[in-house]
């Protein structure tokens, strides 16, 4: 074997300790989760187990959802729409496989799902929970556009040919 090899297998099967180490201990959630929401963002807005912050987000900022103490036989769809009820994205939780999570999205333009135009992003948006019966979470997109973002979101533009 070359010596020059040794080194750099050495390397590759530490790194593979590692990251196998640091997956164990995420699945069993003994590692810290997502960075804290800044409290800046405002209060939660909850149904259920499900909450968001903020309740009024500029265009191009995060949307921030929490499951809290979801039972374990509790499986929600999170259906994220746009005031005209076109669906952006699906969120699917289980709480047989964990009970407390943090996500965030931010939704955007997308010629997949026919989110063309700035119209299709502005406006009231709803987060229904689908597979429950509570009320459905809703949130303000723009108008206003996050600080710096304002090159990707101007009226002119429609990413669908």
């Amino acid at each position: 074997m070359n010596k020059q090899a040794i080194p750099m297998f050495a390397a590759i099967a530490i790194a593979a300790v590692i990251l196998t180490s640091l997956a164990i201990l995420s699945e069993q959630g003994m590692l810290p989760g997502p960075t804290k929401v800044p409290e800046s963002f405002g209060e939660w807005e909850c149904s259920g187990p499900i909450c968001i912050r903020p309740t009024e987000v500029r265009l191009g900022e995060n949307i921030y959802i929490t499951g809290n103490d979801m039972s374990e036989d509790q499986v929600i769809r999170l259906a994220v729409t746009n005031p005209n009820g076109k669906v952006w994205d699906y969120i699917y939780t289980d709480g047989s496989e964990k009970q407390n999570w943090n996500f965030y999205i931010k939704p955007d333009y997308s010629m997949s799902s026919g989110f063309c135009t700035l119209n299709d992003l502005v406006g009231l948006w709803t987060i229904e929970l689908h597979g429950t019966n509570y009320e459905s979470l809703r949130f303000q997109h723009g108008p206003v556009i996050l600080e710096g973002s304002e090159k990707h979101y101007t009226p002119e533009k429609n990413v669908c040919p």
